[in-house]
């Protein structure tokens, strides 16, 4: 009897383990989810913060890019919208702001 048990312990704790993914996607699409909200309240600044730690969990999603350059513009935050847009460049979103952003600093440089 013991045999079984334990087989189905083990087999238990891999499937913990595993949930590790699962959770991050699903704490990056929490994330997308606020920043929206705070994007219905006119919370520009909050919304790219949200924007901005659904990216750095590794999320690169075109719909993130685009929200966190369009928070940025809104809130008035050129860094954070630099940051948007390079992040555009470095993984080929090619959000129209991010873009326009991104030529802007090139004819200030």
């Amino acid at each position: 009897m013991r045999g079984p048990l334990s087989i189905l312990a083990a087999g238990g704790l891999g499937a913990c383990a595993s949930t590790g993914p699962a959770a991050s996607v699903a704490d990056s699409y929490g994330d997308y989810l606020v920043a929206r909200f705070a994007e219905s309240r006119q919370d520009h600044a909050a919304a790219l913060a949200r924007y901005f730690e659904a990216l750095a969990r590794g999320e690169r999603a075109r719909e993130l890019v685009a929200g966190a350059t369009a928070a940025a513009l809104a809130s008035g935050d050129t860094t954070g919208a630099l940051r948007a847009a390079r992040l555009d460049e470095r993984i080929g979103a090619d959000v129209a702001a991010a873009l326009l952003v991104r030529a802007a600093e090139d004819l200030r440089a």
